[in-house]
C-alpha cells in the first residue's frame, strides 16, 4: 500500500478533517470548520491513521458530547472511503449509539433570567412574545398577518421543523 500511495504511512487525522472540509460549502463549511475544532479531537488529531486504534476514537467519543460522536462518525467513514485506511477502526455495529438528551422548553425562570440580560428592548419583547404564544425564535419570526385572527383572538402557528399548526 505504501508504494502505491506514498503518503499512507504521513496522512493523519487533522488531513482527512481538512479534505473533508473542503468538500464543503456556506452555513455547511462553517459548521464543519467549528466541529473539527473539538477539543475531543485533540487526542487523535495529528495521530497517523493507520497507526490508530479503536480505542483512541472511542475515547474521543466518551470526553466528546453527541456531536463529537456524529462528526467523528463523518471523519472515519470518510477516510474509509477515500482508501485512507485499509479497513474501519471501530466496526459499524460497534461505534456507541447516539444519545440525545431529552427536549425540553425553558422554564418562567430561565425566560426571566433571559429577559433579565436583555439589553435591547426590541429583542426583549421579541422573546416575550415567543413566551406568550410558545413558538420558538424561528416560529415567530415568521408570523404572517393571515396567522392573526383578530376575531377570535387567536394566532395560528405552523411550527417549523414539524410542519404541524399549533
Amino acid at each position: 500500500l505504501q508504494h502505491s500511495d506514498p503518503d499512507f504511512a504521513k496522512r493523519t487525522w487533522q488531513f482527512v478533517m481538512e479534505k473533508m472540509g473542503e468538500t464543503k460549502s456556506g452555513n455547511t463549511k462553517k459548521r464543519w470548520d467549528t466541529a473539527i475544532k473539538d477539543a475531543a479531537f485533540d487526542a487523535f488529531r495529528n495521530q497517523v491513521l493507520i497507526k490508530t486504534q479503536a480505542e483512541h476514537l472511542l475515547d474521543a467519543i466518551h470526553k466528546g458530547t453527541v456531536s463529537t460522536n456524529v462528526f467523528l462518525r463523518r471523519i472515519h467513514n470518510f477516510a474509509l472511503d477515500m482508501n485512507w485506511i485499509p479497513r474501519s477502526i471501530i466496526p459499524k455495529r460497534q461505534w456507541p449509539a447516539v444519545q440525545f438528551k431529552d427536549k425540553r422548553a425553558i422554564t418562567f425562570d430561565e425566560h426571566q433570567a433571559i429577559l433579565n440580560r436583555e439589553k435591547n428592548l426590541e429583542r426583549k419583547k421579541f422573546y416575550e412574545l415567543c413566551w406568550h404564544l410558545g413558538g420558538s425564535q424561528g416560529d415567530i419570526a415568521s408570523l404572517q398577518a393571515e396567522d392573526v385572527d383578530c376575531e377570535n383572538e387567536a394566532v395560528g402557528v405552523t411550527r417549523k421543523r414539524a410542519s404541524v399548526p399549533v
